[in-house]
């Protein structure tokens, strides 16, 4: 069995440096449901493809990016970690 290059989820702190925000910042986004997560008991994770989906909704709304900037930036946020 192969690793991914990405690991499936992330913590909190994870993801939030991943964004470059806070965690405080990340809880907000998750509180009003701008970024997926689920608790595995206590524990809160984010599926890292709810990271890009935020991060392609957001170029989206934004236009001063074309969608097919908007791709090429999601692509390359899934290869880094």
């Amino acid at each position: 069995m192969t690793t991914p290059a990405e690991p499936l989820l992330h913590t909190v702190a994870e993801a939030a440096e991943l964004l470059q925000i806070s965690a405080r910042t990340l809880e907000g986004l998750i509180a009003r449901g701008d970024i997926a997560s689920f608790r595995i008991g206590r524990l809160r994770r984010i599926p890292h493809t709810a990271l890009a989906d935020f991060i392609g909704k957001s170029l989206a709304e934004q236009a001063e990016f074309e969608p097919a900037e908007a791709l090429r930036i999601i692509r390359r946020v899934g290869r880094t970690g």
